[in-house]
Parts: structure tokens; C-alpha cells; sequence
């Protein structure tokens, strides 16, 4: 399903980061890295304009 793909492809990313942050063995990553609720980032597709994305949208000021 589309869930787990996505799902699947987060938690890549998130190793990615991991490794590219250098995290020691020592360190925990939650304290390395800040947690982010992808689930609940809000994105506008009806928005057109050049530039924008869903960091521009204010309902994600909280989240991000």
C-alpha cells in the first residue's frame, strides 16, 4: 500500500540522516535528532505559485 511505501521511505531517510549526522554509538538518536510528525505536516496542492511549499504554509508553524 501507499502507507507503508511512504512509511518504508521515512524510516530510510531517517537512517540516511542518522548516519550523515555522525550520531556516536553513546548518543541516542532522538537527542541527536529533533522529532518531526510527518503525518502531520499540512501542504496546500491548490497553491500555485512559484516558491511555494509546505514550509510556507502557516498551519505548520507549530511543527516545523
Amino acid at each position: 500500500s501507499l502507507r507503508r511505501f511512504v512509511s518504508d521511505q521515512v524510516k530510510l531517510l531517517q537512517d540516511q540522516l542518522y548516519k550523515l549526522l555522525l550520531v556516536n554509538l553513546e548518543e541516542n538518536r532522538k537527542d541527536v535528532v529533533p522529532y518531526i510528525n510527518l503525518y502531520n505536516i499540512k501542504d496546500d496542492p491548490t497553491i500555485g505559485k512559484p516558491g511555494w511549499n509546505f514550509l510556507k504554509d502557516p498551519r505548520n508553524k507549530e511543527i516545523i
